[in-house]
């Protein structure tokens, strides 16, 4: 593994976590005054920040990348790399839906938090999709 690609995967990791945790400030200054945030003390365990998760889908947006294709790199890793992101795409899209509809169920911040990063975070892999795909 070459410098330049750790630097790629580390970076991403980094900056999908300081984003993340941006959002997650934002979405808790905004959501302070609702109802689902005004609850009982009981409550205050599901509204924590889930770095695990986060940390997790920061991973997924790199995955595709890290996993090396053939022995020698070439042209035909990109068809590879593009089904990879796809599936990243996708699963990530999935956890998302999967969260919005927990947070439809039983609103609370935690929730609405991993909806949110998942869709930025298959929205991100889209983009890099298309990255590779323009090469």
């Amino acid at each position: 593994m070459t410098l330049d690609k750790v630097v790629f995967f580390v970076g991403n990791i980094i900056c999908h976590q300081l984003v993340a945790l941006f959002i997650w400030f934002i979405l808790e200054g905004f959501t302070r005054k609702r109802s689902f945030r005004e609850n009982s003390s009981s409550r205050l365990l599901v509204n924590r920040y889930p770095w695990l998760i986060s940390l997790g889908l920061a991973v997924a947006l790199i995955l595709p990348f890290a996993i090396p294709g053939y022995p020698n790199p070439g042209v035909a890793n990109y068809r590879l790399l593009l089904s990879r992101l796809l599936c990243m795409v996708v699963g990530t899209g999935v956890i998302s839906l999967v969260y919005w509809i927990r947070f439809m169920r039983g609103p609370n911040l935690r929730d609405l938090y991993l909806a949110v990063i998942g869709m930025l975070t298959s929205g991100t892999g889209f983009y890099f999709g298309l990255l590779v795909g323009a090469v």
